[in-house]
């Protein structure tokens, strides 16, 4: 349910922020700017990290956020997210988002050795064979036993990515 949150606030501000759809990010900001003085506070940014999924979130999660999303500046000396600030902070965002499913896209195609779009057995075998795991043939049926949700005996892209960050996980 969490991660579902997370892709349900950034999915108009994906749009946004890729197409330059002014209105959107500026409908969002709204949203967050409760008492419409054209700035979020951290009380305020506070809802954006709940609609992001964090749960309880409190004033050091806020700042670690705005911190971590990019340069130490990124919020006014007063504390305060402009609406430029904040279309920034999205766009890192996304940024991020993009590059790890990129890295996980990758990872993915390492072992999809005839890019057919499932990771099988014998893939796995090669791989592990390769690597010098003596049991291999055992190790491959193991992991394709472990994560073949649809019991097709192969690894698909979403089972890969279950394999890192979990079944209710559905960040990529």
């Amino acid at each position: 349910m969490v991660v579902k949150a997370f892709f349900e606030f950034f999915l108009v501000l994906f749009v946004t922020a890729r197409y330059g759809d002014y209105n959107k990010v500026k409908k969002a900001f709204s949203k967050y700017d409760e008492n419409g003085d054209m700035k979020i506070s951290i009380r305020e940014a506070k809802n954006v990290l709940k609609d992001m999924g964090y749960k309880n979130p409190t004033v050091d999660d806020v700042k670690k956020w705005m911190k971590e999303a990019g340069d130490k500046d990124l919020a006014d000396a007063d504390g305060y997210l402009s609406f430029k600030e904040f279309e920034l902070l999205i766009r890192r965002i996304i940024s991020s988002i993009e590059y790890e499913e990129a890295q996980m896209r990758a990872q993915f195609r390492n072992f999809d050795l005839d890019g057919n779009g499932s990771i099988s057995k014998d893939e796995l075998k090669l791989i592990l064979s390769e690597s010098g795991h003596e049991r291999a043939e055992e190790m491959a049926k193991e992991l394709i036993d472990e994560a073949d949700e649809d019991g097709n005996g192969e690894i698909d892209y979403k089972e890969f990515k279950h394999i890192f960050f979990g079944k209710d996980d559905e960040r990529h």
